[in-house]
């Protein structure tokens, strides 16, 4: 979420458990339980900590239309349908579960107090759909 990110600072960083904590908004699970990530973004939020010049400790020293400039930006350069950044949760909640990763966890890795939030997030499409299908094992069907 862009306001987790304008309130993300540097001693937030558990580098050791990837995890990032205190920057939670709206809720109070999400306050209350850190951000985790993968352990391949550790460098890219590494460098970001260390460029930072904020001197109250920042990590995204940036104010908001410079941010949104940059974020979309990025994606044109990367070649990624220009969707708003609130949209990266649905995709991470959806690639979860296309992963098959266990409901619980996925509810866990959103900081959503209920599964029911959760699901809203997920969003298959038919591919998907008709992956799973033809995975069913067709010798067991009644």
């Amino acid at each position: 979420m862009p306001g987790e990110l304008f309130l993300f600072k540097k001693d937030m960083v558990d580098w050791d458990a990837y995890e990032i904590r205190g920057c939670g908004l709206k809720t109070k699970k999400r306050k209350e339980t850190p951000i985790v990530f993968p352990e391949i973004i550790a460098p890219v939020l590494l460098d970001l900590c260390q460029q930072s010049k904020s001197r109250v400790g920042n990590v995204l020293c940036m104010n908001r239309d410079k941010f949104y400039q940059e974020y979309h930006s990025a994606l044109q350069r990367a070649g990624v349908r220009d969707l708003p950044p609130y949209s990266c949760r649905h995709t991470t909640a959806t690639a979860l579960a296309l992963g098959n990763i266990a409901p619980g966890v996925i509810q866990e890795v959103m900081r959503h107090t209920k599964f029911t939030t959760t699901q809203r997030y997920i969003h298959p499409d038919t591919a998907a759909a008709h992956k799973a299908v033809n995975q069913m094992d067709k010798g067991k069907a009644q």
